[in-house]
């Protein structure tokens, strides 16, 4: 039997999104950017209904019926355009699969979850758009089976689970009638007679063993069942009395922004914000700034200052000499020699590839420790110019808009590598920007630039193996870090050999010299807490991707 959806009238969500990314940066129980399952050690914390239906799948908001994951693989259906295919199942799932598991422990335990809805996927019966994800409330598990469904090869099986709607705190923002099951209407089960198991009614066609071990698995009268099947109605109508209050946290975001502190540059907390005026979670796309992307409601952010993420070391020559010995964790002589050159209490170590290739560490000297803790203290603030701001990833897997981890800035040639970056002329930069290129180019002076990039690293956040090798760039990179003190690693391209391994500490200069240590190498960075870090570099032409 069909729903009739005619009378479904939908409200106002009390937590929505339009991304992927949103969610994850935005709630403390969904986290997955890939699954539609959240999990922790195989349990599963949070359920976002997923871009696919699958045979028996049904939505009535307060009931829905769904299938576990995995086995799945595309396939190309006869006559079916060009770049259209299917999933389909590969094989039979089983219950220590890795996407099963989860499901099966939360029907053990009878664990309440967060549920959020896909509107794109599910038939809603709105008359009215609602967002593409919305937090419906919390979930559990009523029952679980396992069907027939045509596979690639051959029909293959798939675990189901029927889940129904818990009251708590967060409210049934739904217009939509409560369709609570009539005493008739109560899910019975009943015993196979040939395998003595019982198997609960579900659909109009009336019994079915869902043993698959039976040898009347999934028949009917000795013919095997087709993939879809009328579902009875009350299946999909409350089933259990559920308004008894378990104390269940509150699924609506803290206002993180209330409570301004020092862990706005924790990779997690500053990442998104629950708007107060219209209930969608936005992430933070600028650093001085939160701007909700649907009602465009502004709040200033008040980020911390260098006492609250630094502290000064002592300027002592004692303390530097240490300093730069753990600067240098690790070096392969066999590639690498290495020469020290002194001014005073400061180095500058050169670890050389060959003749036309180079990394140098100038270690910063306590007369500049003054004017680097002034940087590091002007580079935060809004008056510096410095418009640090979180730019959409060209390419991804995910698919809604993603935005890059790092808040940047850039100044002089358009430079697009992995992100979709913006810039303004070297000329038009603020003058932080021109003062920094001039204390870099102290160190290097016959070195021209084109092109810097400010980074921005939050508590926790690092950048992965990369190489800057684009043909676009010069041979020479000048890196300026300020704040907490970074791990910077690099290693063969070729075989992941490891190569060199340096500690950068407050206004330490790093300089990758010759085509070669971009074209043979790899390098991450691996921040101890808070940081930010100027890159220039010289651009034959503009790069855009």
């Amino acid at each position: 039997m069909e729903l009739n959806k005619e009378k479904w009238k939908i409200g106002k969500p009390l937590v929505w999104a339009n991304t992927i990314q949103e969610l994850c940066e935005g709630l403390d129980y969904f986290k997955s950017y890939q699954s539609s399952l959240y999990t922790n050690n195989s349990e599963l914390k949070g359920l976002l209904l997923c871009d696919s239906i699958m045979p028996n799948d049904y939505f009535a908001w307060d009931v829905f019926i769904t299938h576990g994951g995995g086995g799945m693989k595309a396939s190309k259906e006869p006559g079916a355009s060009s770049g259209t295919f299917v999933y389909r199942l590969s094989r039979s799932q089983e219950e220590d699969d890795t996407l099963v598991i989860p499901y099966l422990k939360l029907y053990k335990s009878q664990g309440r979850i967060p549920v959020i809805l896909n509107s794109t996927t599910y038939d809603t019966g709105s008359v009215v758009d609602i967002p593409k994800y919305s937090v419906l409330g919390y979930y559990f598990i009523t029952h679980t089976w396992i069907e027939l469904e045509e596979g690639l090869s051959e029909r293959c099986s798939r675990y189901k689970f029927r889940f129904e709607r818990q009251e708590s705190s967060y409210p049934r923002w739904w217009s939509v009638d409560k369709l609570i099951a009539e005493p008739d209407e109560i899910i019975k089960n009943e015993k196979c007679l040939v395998c003595n198991h019982y198997s609960p009614i579900l659909y109009e066609i009336g019994f079915i063993c869902f043993n698959k071990s039976c040898p009347r698995f999934y028949l009917h009268h000795g013919q095997v069942l087709p993939d879809y099947l009328a579902i009875k109605l009350g299946v999909l109508k409350i089933q259990f009395n559920n308004s008894e209050s378990l104390n269940l946290p509150s699924l609506i975001p803290k206002n993180r922004l209330a409570d301004q502190t020092n862990t706005l540059t924790d990779s997690i907390e500053c990442k998104a914000y629950y708007c107060q005026d219209c209930y969608k979670l936005s992430s933070r796309e600028y650093w001085h700034k939160w701007i909700c992307t649907n009602c465009n409601n502004t709040i200033d952010i008040i980020n911390p200052t260098i006492s609250d993420i630094y502290s000064i070391k002592n300027d002592s020559i004692e303390f530097i000499m240490e300093s730069f010995e753990m600067g240098m964790l690790f070096w392969n002589s066999d590639y690498f020699s290495i020469k020290r050159y002194y001014k005073g209490e400061q180095c500058r170590a050169v670890y050389k590839y060959d003749k036309n290739n180079s990394i140098e560490h100038i270690t910063c000297h306590s007369y500049n420790k003054a004017f680097m803790d002034k940087l590091f203290l002007f580079c935060q603030n809004s008056q510096s110019g410095l418009d640090f701001k979180r730019y959409e990833v060209r390419k991804s897997r995910i698919r809604t808009r993603l935005l890059g981890n790092q808040f940047q800035y850039s100044c002089g040639v358009l430079y697009q590598h992995l992100l979709r970056t913006e810039t303004i002329p070297l000329e038009e930069a603020p003058p932080i920007i021109r003062a920094i290129l001039n204390y870099m180019q102290f160190y290097e002076p016959t070195a021209d630039y084109n092109q810097i990039t400010s980074l921005l690293y939050c508590k926790g956040q690092k950048m992965g193996w990369h190489n800057d090798s684009e043909e676009e760039l010069g041979d020479k990179i000048i890196s300026l870090s300020l704040g907490n003190p970074a791990k910077m690693n690099f290693k063969f391209k070729e075989n992941d050999e490891k190569a060199l391994s340096l500690y950068l500490l407050h206004g330490d200069i790093l300089i990758m010299n010759g085509p070669d240590i971009q074209k043979k190498f790899l390098h991450c960075i691996q921040p101890d807490g808070f940081r930010i870090a100027f890159a220039a570099r010289y651009l034959t032409r503009p790069r855009v991707v």
